[in-house]
């Protein structure tokens, strides 16, 4: 994996996107990892992976309540006491 600097990346963004067909291209900013650049395809066909589908996330909440438990939900306020509501 090629790597730039946010500085460089700016300047040569064009070639940069060239290369990222072929491999991902690191962005460095003050010499640490910020953020990587990959062809529309590679992210386009592991799409799942960096944006979890709403059944993933759902069962993540799951497993976390069944370690953590139950929590208590607070009691609700009366709505009517708010401005412009619905009576």
């Amino acid at each position: 994996m090629t790597s730039w600097s946010a500085a460089e990346a700016k300047l040569k963004i064009s070639k940069i996107l060239g290369l990222s067909h072929e491999s991902p291209q690191l962005i460095t900013r003050h010499g640490k990892p910020e953020a990587v650049l990959i062809d529309w395809e590679l992210y386009n066909s592991n799409k799942s992976v960096f944006m979890p589908d709403l059944t993933r996330v759902l069962d993540e909440l799951a497993d976390i309540n069944l370690r953590e438990g139950d929590f208590e939900t607070p009691a609700r306020s009366d709505r009517t006491a708010y401005e412009g509501s619905v009576k």
